[in-house]
């Protein structure tokens, strides 16, 4: 139904491009009508959407590969994130995501540290 009315294939379908807007808001009202709903952003469920998908393709990237990448492209993020097919603000999250787990975990030992410390004396 939603190629009917687009064009182009459904966002689960992984289409290459995105159809006219008003048609795409037309497919998604005529979607939910026929299942029964009354809003639009009911039609997901049976189509998914163009965000979803675009998140699905994204890979998942670990800190190591994150490093290995930044090394490789001599510390410029914009072409490290390239090279690992995500955006720079995500290259920027995994790294400082790894980045504060140590500062917490040097933080508690640290802190158990001084407490073994304060009991000797």
């Amino acid at each position: 139904m939603y190629e009917q009315v687009t064009g182009v294939p459904a966002p689960i379908k992984r289409p290459d491009h995105r159809p006219n807007p008003e048609l795409h808001q037309l497919a998604m009202e005529r979607i939910v009508a026929a299942a029964g709903h009354g809003l639009a952003t009911k039609a997901s469920a049976y189509i998914s959407s163009f965000a979803a998908i675009r998140k699905a393709d994204t890979p998942v990237v670990n800190y190591a590969q994150a490093l290995a990448a930044l090394e490789q492209a001599k510390g410029n993020k914009s072409r490290a994130a390239k090279a690992l097919g995500i955006s720079r603000q995500a290259l920027c999250r995994v790294l400082s995501k790894f980045a504060n787990a140590n500062a917490n975990a040097n933080a508690e030992a640290e802190g158990r540290v001084r407490t073994v410390g304060d009991n000797d004396a």
